[in-house]
């Protein structure tokens, strides 16, 4: 057995600590901070890492022993604080009150003003001691000082020696905090040797930081913000539920009174106290009435307007969704295969009607443009080309998690037809976008090519036109034309050209008629490539058809996208103001669906 191994394990060398290798380095003599940081670095580099600072605290907890002295001794560019061990011969006296600042700054070529103040923020907590205060900013100013001179002089730029000095020094709240606490008597981790140092210094330092933590994050979660669990599919497609994989939303408790539209989260019907999400309709005093899935206050129809008009559409055919599901059948998103399956695809969803013909280009490996539509020569057919919607339009939706479409119930005449029309040059072309109320409504967007205009009609009748609106040929412009809430509107290339409020209806019906979207080209030849088809929400009627309720001088009535599916004041009667939790501010899981919802 060797020797080292026979020693007892009280002998084993132990290994020096930082408060060691200060008092052994100012064995050597009177040293100033910065001497004794350089001199414990050079033995042992990790001692202080970027927490130079901490030699302050730690050299006055030395002093309160009585372990260290210090005194003030004249040195180029200014005074120095030097420290000495209390067992060395006395050097002389130091003076009882150190010069001004001013006198014994040295004399370093940088801007001094930051590192006054990072000095200050260090020394802040000594406020109690205004000359131990005034002793430490010096000092601590001295360092940064000096630290900054021994850069300039390795050839660093002044900025950066500045910057380096200061994130060298460290946390200067933490330094303030360790010379208060070691100049009030109170104990002070300044170093930590052992595990049992270390945890006393988390619970001087960290669980008061960790309790404001915590009491900060408790008042937000009950106060101001909470996370709320999708579990229906009552808001379907707004909001995705589902018992597991349902959104998760972070509500916004100080969002106020919920506006008409608004998502709303409120603590339930009745004597069911759990959470709901639902769609504020109706707002306190109102008289609702429910027809054809649209909103009827006080007699008067609702036209949604804005932010609501856009979040209430829901889409039923998208090209951009139809090229992606044939992308991941064939794998690859172009190619001939690629534009062979789009081409049919999209005769499959758009079917062709009436007189004249319909085709696609003879090159099926090029992109897909879309079906040409050429009327017969001559005057306008009673009968001319068109491709339809292949189904009427139901309340159906796009599962947001899956992409598959869910079949609806309720037919929807409320629809917004966005397609892309080339006009072809040379055939005087005349495009109609046509949607149909029932039986009994016809609505037409008539764009004209060679940019002579664009109309709207309401039953054959012209009701607005825009003379000024171009529509070129040979050039694919994306036309949007919607009929919701008996309002007609016509964009071009996303910009509104034309609107017109049709008359509300005298006697709407309970349920609504069904509807159809299609593009007919009635002169001339255009190539039409359909963009994206969407309906308007559509709420289902559960009451009579008069009167249907009256909502009090705090009653909100809440109703879900998916009214066909849904459990809401339609049955549990309204939401009480005092129940209301706040709005949806964000869907933060799963990261696929993250967005604001409106």
């Amino acid at each position: 057995m060797s020797a080292t191994a026979a020693l007892p394990t009280t002998l084993a060398p132990t290994v020096p600590t930082v408060l060691d290798r200060v008092l052994e380095v100012l064995g050597e003599g009177p040293l100033t901070a910065h001497q004794i940081v350089e001199a414990v670095s050079a033995a042992s580099p990790e001692a202080f890492g970027s927490r130079e600072g901490l030699v302050f605290p730690l050299l006055l907890q030395l002093r309160r022993q009585g372990r260290v002295r210090v005194t003030w001794a004249d040195a180029a560019g200014g005074r120095r604080l030097l420290h000495s061990r209390a067992d060395a011969p006395e050097a002389g006296p130091p003076p009882l009150v150190p010069p001004p600042l001013a006198q014994h700054v040295p004399s370093v070529p940088t801007t001094k003003k930051r590192l006054d103040d990072v000095a200050d923020r260090a020394t802040k907590p000594l406020a109690f001691a205004p000359r131990l205060r005034e002793e430490f900013r010096h000092e601590i100013l001295v360092y940064l000082l000096e630290s900054v001179a021994d850069r300039l002089a390795s050839g660093e730029e002044p900025g950066a020696a500045q910057r380096e000095a200061i994130r060298d020094l460290g946390d200067p709240w933490k330094i303030g905090t360790d010379l208060a606490r070691t100049a009030e008597g109170r104990r002070t981790v300044v170093f930590p040797a052992t595990t049992g140092e270390s945890l006393a210094g988390m619970a001087i330092y960290d669980l008061r930081v960790l309790a404001v933590i915590v009491a900060v994050i408790v008042f937000v979660r009950v106060q101001v913000v909470t996370a709320y669990h999708i579990p229906t599919k009552s808001m379907e497609p707004t909001l995705h539920g589902d018992p597991r994989h349902g959104d998760r939303i972070l509500v916004n408790k100080l969002s106020g009174t919920p506006e008409r539209f608004d998502i709303t989260v409120f603590d339930g019907f009745g004597t069911d106290r759990k959470n709901f999400v639902k769609r504020c309709v109706a707002l306190p005093g109102e008289k609702l009435d429910l027809h054809e899935g649209d909103i009827w206050i006080d007699g008067h129809l609702i036209r949604k307007e804005g932010a609501a008009y856009e979040a209430l559409l829901f889409e039923v055919f998208d090209r951009a969704r139809e090229c992606a599901r044939i992308a991941g059948k064939t794998g690859a998103a172009a190619g001939a295969e690629f534009e062979t399956s789009l081409r049919a695809r999209m005769q499959e969803l758009w079917k062709f009607e009436g007189d004249g013909e319909c085709g696609v280009q003879e090159d099926e490996s090029a992109p897909f443009a879309g079906l040409r539509l050429a009327a017969p020569p001559g005057e306008e057919s009673a009968s001319p080309p068109q491709i339809a919607w292949h189904e009427l339009v139901e309340d159906t939706y796009i599962d947001p998690e899956t992409g598959d479409r869910r079949s609806g119930t309720w037919s929807v005449a409320d629809l917004r037809l966005a397609v892309s029309v080339k006009p072809v040059p040379g055939t005087d072309a005349r495009v109609v976008l046509r949607l149909t109320r029932g039986d009994d409504h016809t609505y037409d967007a008539v764009v004209r090519g060679d940019g002579r205009g664009v109309r709207l009609l309401a039953d054959g009748v012209e009701v607005a036109r825009g003379d000024d609106v171009s529509i070129p040929d040979g050039v694919a412009t994306t036309v949007s034309f919607s009929q919701v809430d008996h309002v007609l509107r016509l964009t071009v290339d996303g910009s509104l050209v034309l609107r017109h409020d049709l008359a509300e209806p005298a006697s709407p019906k309970r349920y609504g008629p069904a509807s159809v979207a299609m593009v007919r080209v009635p002169r001339g030849a255009a190539w039409i490539d359909p963009v994206r088809l969407e309906r308007d929400v559509y709420y289902v009627s559960e009451g009579p058809d008069e009167n249907f309720v009256r909502l009090g001088p705090d009653q909100f009535f809440m109703m879900g996208d998916n009214s066909s599916n849904s459990s809401d004041s339609r049955t549990h009667g309204p939401v009480h103001r005092g129940r209301l939790i706040g709005k949806p501010l964000l869907v933060v899981w799963p990261p696929s669906r993250i967005r604001v919802p409106d």
